[in-house]
């Protein structure tokens, strides 16, 4: 508005312009005056010239004193927009506040506690700021504020990431190696917190002792395998249990000796050999005769049997030990004997039987035997016909398997009871007339590879109890020759 007096001077002004100079009575010389010709004599304005009533300026048209701005009308310093701190904001622009120049809008957010930007928010994207809402801010140790998947706190997944801010990406996932031996689970490595345990690892475990240690070292589903500690072959024998080849199933202690593959089948160290079990001294009757393989169980029943080294002039055939099976006292008078009565007048019998696992390279077996009867020469053709047979049961054959070439079993009926002098007897008690024999013949029997087979050798009385019998038993063995029939030898 315009002060009061710039518009009196106005008005003053205007006033002044429209009634013009009406003259002034103050006097002068001649040329000066207002006296004169008429030319020269101030002219009067005549009616035309003179400003009417309708061209004044009337009370109605003049400004009155409520229309003029004085000075209260007009805004005061307080009123007008301030930035009072100096920041280039004020407060109608959006300083949330104006007394703190580090408080603007789009100021730089401080780590303070204040709203620095004025957006609302306090500290955000500053380190105290938790950005992405995961509970953890970069002072708390959220190495990415922007990734809520990322914090101290976070599980560590196979992403490439280190969600768990600890420096390390994916440590404990399947795609890194947790242990630093140069596999991940998904290389294979079957325990990734152990060095000494990945695909590549000795089954050692690194000691260099090729000792197994109870842990599948290089991950393939088996424990110490290839270690002097395991059974690489399953046949129940360890490198340290003495196998000497651990990966043949066919070679261990205590395994039956082949005689024909070149093999140390027993690991004894010798190839081939004879086996012998009745060396030094055997008490066991299975021992004596050589039953050193396959031997699953036996049974002896009967009046006389008995582990010996030598009777009258025969002595053992192989090793150390033979046996003799008698209807009486082995040894003693066999004529007229004895008679144990346990079976009556049927006659005294001796069986030995045998329950044998046949090696699984072997087709047959044989033994040697030599029997004698205090009933030859004078019962030879009547009842009283002592005997001596050897049954089998397997699924080659089935029966006695010691006969002579005309299917008779042992007796003194028999085409093999030729011995009959007395020196050849000499010592036996059958010697001086008393009886005869067949001296050592050879019996061998098919089986099959691999088989449960029993063998019962038997000896009897035949007619009564009296004039006794003995037979000698040895040297038997394990077979590789393959035959259909038993058959007996001199």
């Amino acid at each position: 508005m315009v002060p009061r007096t710039l518009f009196a001077l106005f008005l003053s002004l205007l006033l002044a312009g429209c009634y013009g100079d009406v003259g002034g009575r103050g006097g002068g010389d001649d040329d000066d005056s207002s006296t004169g010709d008429d030319d020269d004599s101030v002219s009067t304005p005549d009616d035309d010239d003179v400003t009417d009533d309708d061209d004044l300026v009337d009370d109605d048209d003049l400004v009155d004193d409520d229309d003029v701005v004085d000075d209260d009308d007009l805004g005061d310093d307080d009123d007008l927009p301030t930035d009072i701190d100096g920041d280039g904001w004020t407060e109608a622009a959006g300083d949330c506040d104006d007394s703190d120049p580090d408080t603007y809008p789009f100021a730089p957010e401080l780590m303070d506690g204040v709203d620095n930007d004025c957006d609302g928010e306090v500290d955000e994207e500053t380190d105290v700021y938790d950005d992405d809402g995961d509970g953890y801010s970069e002072l708390a140790g959220d190495c990415d504020d922007e990734d809520p998947t990322v914090n101290p706190g976070a599980e560590e997944v196979e992403d490439g990431v280190d969600n768990d801010c600890d420096g390390v990406a994916d440590e404990g996932t399947d795609s890194y190696d947790d242990d630093g031996d140069g596999w991940t689970e998904n290389d294979g490595d079957c325990d990734d917190g152990d060095w000494s345990t990945n695909p590549g690892a000795p089954e050692d475990g690194g000691a260099g002792d090729n000792q197994g240690d109870g842990a599948d070292n290089n991950c393939n589903g088996l424990v110490d395998e290839g270690t002097l500690s395991y059974d690489d072959d399953g046949d129940g024998w360890s490198d340290n249990d003495g196998d000497c080849d651990d990966f043949d199933p066919g070679v261990y202690p205590d395994n039956y000796e082949d005689p024909t593959n070149g093999v140390d089948d027993d690991c004894d160290g010798l190839v081939d050999e004879l086996p012998e079990c009745d060396c030094p001294t055997a008490t066991a009757l299975t021992a004596a005769m050589d039953v050193c393989e396959g031997l699953s169980s036996w049974n002896i029943n009967g009046p006389a049997s008995s582990v010996i080294t030598t009777f009258g002039p025969y002595g053992v055939q192989q090793g150390c030990r033979m046996i003799a099976l008698s209807t009486g006292i082995i040894g003693g008078s066999v004529q007229l004997g004895h008679d144990y009565g346990a079976t009556g007048t049927s006659g005294d019998t001796t069986t030995l039987s045998l329950t044998l696992s046949v090696p699984t390279w072997s087709s047959s077996f044989s033994f040697q035997f030599n029997f004698m009867s205090a009933e030859y020469p004078e019962w030879v053709g009547s009842i009283y016909n002592d005997f001596f047979t050897v049954d089998l049961s397997s699924g080659a054959y089935t029966g006695n398997v010691s006969f002579d070439s005309a299917g008779n079993p042992i007796n003194i009926n028999n085409a093999f009871f030729t011995v009959t002098s007395s020196s050849a007897l000499a010592g036996t008690g059958f010697d001086g007339g008393v009886g005869g024999g067949t001296g050592w013949l050879t019996t061998t029997a098919p089986v099959l590879p691999g088989e449960t087979v029993t063998l019962v050798f038997s000896i009897g009385d035949v007619g009564d109890g009296i004039y006794d019998s003995t037979v000698l038993i040895d040297n038997f063995q394990w077979g590789v020759d393959v035959i259909t029939d038993p058959e007996t030898q001199q």
